[in-house]
């Protein structure tokens, strides 16, 4: 059986990128495959994300670490590793692909996002420069739609660039007979750049058109001033809005299963968003 080594971070903190990673070994490819895993995650929190902390260098190392000895032990066929799309993030998972080029191993990248040309566009000339070296020693990449292949077009052969929708198979036990409310779902983490300001924002509109309207705020909070500016607005207003910690398996599924209307109005750039 070939074995694939899976590169990424899970949950918890639950983010995009750690649920995307789950999904994957999850999957009915670990049926067909001897699916590897390094777990890439330095963060406790969302909250210590971009902060600099001595206990993060240390928790990287140990990350490499683990990598190489899993690379010389097991002799995976084939490494899939999430793409960066800021400096930071590439040059740490950039190690990962040194490293691996020391061994007979095919490298394939996944685009999990869609600022990937934007974030080089506006790197300095070495930067870029050095971007490029590292995609050369990969074999390809992986991305969500057909209309982000383009984003890759000046660093891989069109064969090497691979479309893999998006999603999973789920079933769902709808019933909403006995429910007189009407339930709107925000399913994501509780920070600006996904738009819950301007989802509790909008309540103020949405209950003069429909008393019976309920908002479900599902995530985690980022950090407290953004809490507090929220809190005080649903407050302030009255607001029909109900917050509840970061769900995941059955209960995140029930959130979905008993809301009429899920709403997502990110204000960042979003590929293809990944909730289940």
């Amino acid at each position: 059986m070939r074995k694939i080594l899976v590169l990424g971070k899970l949950p918890p903190p639950y983010f995009g990128p750690a649920v995307a990673t789950k999904t994957i070994l999850d999957s009915s490819l670990k049926y067909r495959y001897q699916l590897l895993h390094v777990d890439t995650r330095i963060n406790s929190t969302i909250a210590t994300m971009g902060a600099f902390k001595s206990s993060k260098i240390r928790n990287l190392f140990r990350v490499y670490s683990n990598f190489y000895k899993i690379l010389k032990k097991e002799k995976p066929d084939l490494m899939l590793l999430p793409n960066a799309q800021t400096t930071t993030g590439f040059i740490k998972d950039s190690i990962f692909v040194i490293l691996a080029a020391f061994f007979p191993i095919k490298i394939l990248l996944q685009l999990r996002g869609s600022n990937w040309l934007n974030w080089f566009n506006n790197c300095s000339y070495i930067t870029r420069v050095y971007i490029k070296k590292i995609t050369a020693l990969c074999s390809g990449v992986i991305v969500l739609g057909e209309k982000l292949r383009y984003l890759f077009k000046d660093f891989f052969q069109d064969d090497q660039i691979f479309v893999v929708p998006n999603g999973g198979n789920y079933t769902f036990k709808i019933d909403k007979k006995g429910n007189k409310d009407i339930h709107i779902l925000f399913f994501a983490n509780l920070i600006e750049s996904k738009g819950i300001i301007d989802f509790v924002d909008s309540f103020n509109d949405l209950r003069n058109l429909n008393e019976t309207i309920i908002g479900l705020m599902v995530g985690t909070w980022h950090n407290s001033e953004i809490k507090e500016i929220i809190e005080e607005t649903i407050n302030k207003n009255n607001l029909p809005i109900k917050t509840y910690p970061a769900a995941s398996g059955e209960i995140k599924n029930k959130f979905f299963e008993e809301a009429h209307i899920f709403v997502f109005p990110p204000r960042a750039p979003e590929g293809h968003p990944s909730f289940f």
